[in-house]
């Protein structure tokens, strides 16, 4: 994986997520912690209903065949320290992904969000079911702390909640058998996945595919955040290179009457009407449309020769003998 330097912009009118940060750095220091936490823990949940937004924006885009769609999340604008105050738990046991930092990834108790982290920026999806350990944690939570995490579920997300009967048997064996299937549809495809990539030496970083995927500068017209050094791997510049192949537009030559300019004359020839004594397609406008004796240029014949030219007073003697005997010229 390259690695990347992200940098939030300053220049001109600063940004939310700047405004945010910087109320919360006076609130600290005039000594305000509780009100200042506030302020922080309603940045990072803003933001991360920002990135569930346009995962569900731009699914089209970057999922694929055995991959769910992700979006790529700027630690300037959500970091560890945040993931934790909006109540995710460290992940012990997740599929990794290629590119990824560190083993431990992130999933909350009462949704389905999972990052993972890859250094300057997080990547995020959502699991189809929930895992084993986040069923055994959302089951022994407290009343008083399950309604605190319901206040740190961004927008766009429907979170758990226990429901009637939370304590029956059915339940929690359908709530286990979730985290079973989560283990055995996700989990089994997604370390086959995993591996096969590990095989491939051109693999590119989880995080780099998906921002090759999403729109041309999206972290900097998204959050503000730009670049300092540009994907110059040649595993990436060749990935690159392989979604603009597979993305290509090719001309139906089908439809085209002549797609390479060598074929005019075949092709003008052929919507002529054979029985037509003058041609239209050749200069010479007395030529037969039968005979193409033309001598210059492409429209310059191999089958067939032109006559000599006929002079008109030697017509009636050397150019019709059986028309001249059926006159009686020679029969006395």
């Amino acid at each position: 994986m390259n690695d990347r330097h992200l940098s939030q912009k300053t220049a001109g009118m600063p940004n939310v997520n700047s405004s945010l940060k910087l109320l919360e750095n006076v609130l600290k220091k005039v000594k305000l912690p509780e009100l200042a936490d506030k302020v922080d823990l309603y940045r990072a949940r803003r933001n991360l209903g920002i990135a569930v937004k346009d995962l569900k924006k731009y699914e089209d885009l970057t999922s694929r065949f055995g991959q769910m769609p992700r979006i790529v999340i700027p630690k300037t604008h959500i970091d560890v320290p945040d993931l934790k105050r909006l109540g995710f738990q460290n992940s012990l046991v997740a599929v990794p992904e290629v590119g990824q930092k560190t083993w431990t990834t992130y999933r909350h108790p009462l949704d389905k969000l999972h990052l993972h982290d890859h250094g300057d920026v997080l990547n995020m999806h959502i699991d189809n079911l929930p895992s084993l350990q986040m069923v055994a944690e959302r089951n022994s939570l407290s009343k008083k702390m399950r309604e605190k995490l319901l206040k740190t579920i961004p927008a766009g997300i429907k979170p758990w909640t226990p429901g009637k009967n939370r304590k029956s048997l059915m339940k929690k064996l359908k709530e286990t058998a979730s985290g079973v299937g989560h283990a055995v549809l996700e989990g089994g495809p997604g370390y086959i996945n995993y591996g096969l990539k590990q095989l491939n030496p051109f693999k590119v970083s989880m995080a780099d595919e998906i921002l090759a995927k999403l729109p041309k500068d999206y972290l900097k017209k998204r959050y503000g955040v730009t670049k300092t050094s540009s994907y110059t791997s040649p595993y990436m510049q060749a990935y690159l290179a392989g979604v603009k192949l597979a993305e290509a537009q090719f001309d139906d030559y089908q439809s085209v009457s002549d797609p390479d300019g060598f074929d005019e004359v075949t092709t003008k020839s052929d919507s002529e009407d054979p029985k037509s004594f003058r041609s239209t397609s050749y200069s010479d406008r007395s030529s037969p449309a039968t005979n193409n004796y033309s001598t210059s240029g492409r429209n310059q014949s191999t089958h067939a020769k032109q006559p000599d030219e006929v002079i008109p007073d030697q017509t009636f003697e050397t150019n019709s003998p059986k028309r001249d005997r059926l006159r009686g010229k020679y029969n006395g």
